[in-house]
């Protein structure tokens, strides 16, 4: 698993984050391979410039997760979550995974 260090620019509550902690060990029991508070670096190309908590990958599907409280929920605009929906729904065999706490 990767492991990406939380920044300034992917706000999390403590909340937020224990829960994208237990989302990222669901997926990883599932045997996918997670990367967390992903850089441009892991992300497919169509993502980059997007924040998001965890991307994980199994058998050639990928999902694309991320956690948010209701006061969070529209931090970067509800605009952006409909933005990050709508460029994993271009990506083959991928899908977004918002949990909303």
């Amino acid at each position: 698993m990767t492991t990406n260090t939380l920044s300034a620019s992917t706000p999390k509550s403590l909340s937020e984050h224990q829960r994208l902690m237990y989302l990222a060990e669901e997926y990883k029991r599932r045997g996918y391979q997670v990367s967390l508070y992903p850089t441009n670096e892991f992300l497919p190309e169509s993502l980059h410039g997007f924040s998001v908590g965890l991307i994980a990958e199994a058998n050639g599907e990928l999902v694309v997760g991320d956690v948010r409280t209701r006061e969070h929920l529209t931090l970067n605009g509800a605009k952006d979550l409909r933005a990050i929906a709508r460029q994993v729904a271009k990506i083959p065999n991928s899908y977004f995974d918002l949990v909303k706490i």
